[in-house]
C-alpha cells in the first residue's frame, strides 16, 4: 500500500491519494491520540471516547488508531487492545486501548508536527503531565 510523506497509506486511486494529501496535521493528531491514551493509563480510551475529547470525525480518530496499533508499517505500535469494552454514544461495544509500553530509548522522536518543532518522548511526557496536573 503506497504511504505519503506524512506517514498517510491510501489505496491506489487518484480520490485516495488526494484524501491522503489533505490531511496536513498527522503527526500532531497521531500525538495527541496517543498522549490521550497514555495519560489514560490502564482504563484506556475507546475512538469513541477521542473523537468526542477532540471534536474529530471518527475517520480521523479511528485511522490514528489504526496508525498507532500497527496499521502502518512506517511506525512503531505503541497502543493495543486491552481486552475491555465500553459502550459508545449509540450505546454499542468499543474496544478500549491502552498505551503499550515502550522501552526508554525508543520513542517516536522522528515523528515531527512541524519541521522545528518534533514530538520527541520528553515533549510527550511533558504534555501528559501537564495534561494531568489539570
Amino acid at each position: 500500500m503506497p504511504i505519503t510523506t506524512e506517514g498517510v497509506p491510501f489505496a491506489s486511486r487518484e480520490t485516495s491519494r488526494k484524501a491522503a494529501d489533505s490531511v496536513s496535521d498527522v503527526a500532531d493528531i497521531r500525538m495527541r491520540v496517543y498522549a490521550r491514551i497514555l495519560q489514560a493509563g490502564a482504563s484506556g480510551r475507546t475512538c469513541d471516547e477521542l473523537e468526542v475529547e477532540f471534536g474529530r470525525i471518527h475517520e480521523t480518530v479511528s485511522a490514528r488508531i489504526w496508525d498507532l496499533n500497527g496499521g502502518n508499517p512506517r511506525l512503531q505500535t505503541l497502543i493495543v487492545d486491552s481486552g475491555a469494552r465500553r459502550p459508545t454514544r449509540r450505546n454499542r461495544k468499543a474496544i478500549v486501548w491502552v498505551a503499550k509500553r515502550i522501552p526508554s530509548d525508543l520513542f517516536m522522536s522522528r515523528v515531527e508536527v512541524k519541521q522545528d518543532t518534533p514530538w520527541t518522548r520528553e515533549r510527550v511526557l511533558a504534555y501528559v503531565r501537564a495534561k494531568r496536573s489539570r
